[in-house]
């Protein structure tokens, strides 16, 4: 028992529990800081759906395949928006800037 202490303590000091995908978030929201655990339980309040909940936490961990990470991966020849075909494709712009998105 004592020495799965010492480990849990060992391990937490060498690696932090830091979640890339929340400091993202803060970036950009100008470095607002967010209870995060509440926002990852919410979509297990929101919807039963599995699907949507599988979107939900994709999209809070910056999962969500765009073009830009296709073409990175060399699985598509172009990295720009499919559907205004004027930026360059991200998850930022899919859901937040692209203005044929923002119509549907």
């Amino acid at each position: 028992m004592f020495s799965k202490f010492v480990t849990n303590i060992l391990v937490s000091r060498k690696c932090p529990n830091v979640n890339l995908a929340t400091i993202k978030w803060e970036d950009h929201f100008n470095n607002q800081q967010f209870y995060w655990p509440n926002i990852f339980k919410a979509s297990l309040k929101f919807t039963v759906d599995t699907k949507l909940r599988e979107f939900q936490f994709k999209y809070l961990m910056h999962r969500i395949p765009n073009n830009r990470f296709l073409f990175k991966c060399k699985l598509k020849s172009y990295n720009i928006c499919d559907f205004c075909s004027m930026c360059l494709d991200s998850n930022k712009h899919m859901f937040w800037e692209c203005h044929v998105i923002q119509k549907l």
